[in-house]
């Protein structure tokens, strides 16, 4: 796969990377691509710009239909990295992310594009990614999105999982994290079996939840 690595910082001062695909064929319009001609795609939960097969195979189809490509890293790349926020390195990823905060991940993403002359931008996310192009064009919409494509957006209604087959395991983790907040350790990370395997944090959980 051949691209730029390219960055991007958003408006509360958080470098982010990516890979920029550009494109040689002739843009298609009509119903199957609407008026855009560039796009965002973004990661699921953990993810990152240069390990999704799924983003690089419907990159590839994007590109096919004459689009340029952004495959993006969000603040919540991996489940812990170290990237610079306001001039310093810091730990974030998904463990640590407060999912809210995409609205600015989205937002320099699309300016990016816009800068490299893009007027009409398409945000396309997976999973996580997929909330997040949601959330942040109905928090913060950026003028030049015109279009949204969220592939399997992950449900996370904290009612929903309580009622749940897999509800116990979800009491338990939830009354885990209230012993943590309760010893002043609301920020450590622990191993979280159900909804799906991962490591989060308390603060990043009830964000999510």
């Amino acid at each position: 796969m051949h691209g730029e690595i390219v960055f991007t910082t958003t408006d509360d001062k958080v470098r982010l990377h990516g890979l920029y695909r550009s494109t040689n064929h002739q843009l298609m319009t009509g119903p199957a691509i609407g008026s855009v001609d560039a796009a965002v795609m973004l990661h699921g939960l953990g993810g990152n710009f240069y390990s999704s097969r799924l983003l690089t195979h419907f990159s590839d189809t994007l590109i096919e239909l004459g689009l340029n490509v952004v495959i993006a890293n969000t603040r919540g790349h991996d489940m812990i990295n170290t990237s610079t926020w306001a001039g310093r390195a810091r730990s974030i990823g998904a463990a640590l992310e407060d999912v809210g905060e995409c609205r600015f991940d989205v937002a320099a993403w699309s300016d990016f594009l816009v800068k490299r002359g893009h007027s009409n931008v398409l945000i396309f996310g997976h999973s996580l990614g997929a909330i997040k192009a949601l959330y942040a064009q109905a928090h913060a919409p950026h003028p030049n999105v015109k279009s949204i494509i969220g592939l399997s957006a992950t449900r996370l209604s904290h009612e929903k999982l309580i009622d749940s087959p897999g509800g116990n395991s979800f009491r338990e983790t939830i009354a885990k994290c209230y012993e943590l907040v309760e010893s002043g350790q609301a920020e450590t990370p622990i191993h979280v079996p159900f909804p799906f395997p991962t490591i989060s944090t308390w603060v990043a959980s009830t964000r999510l939840l």
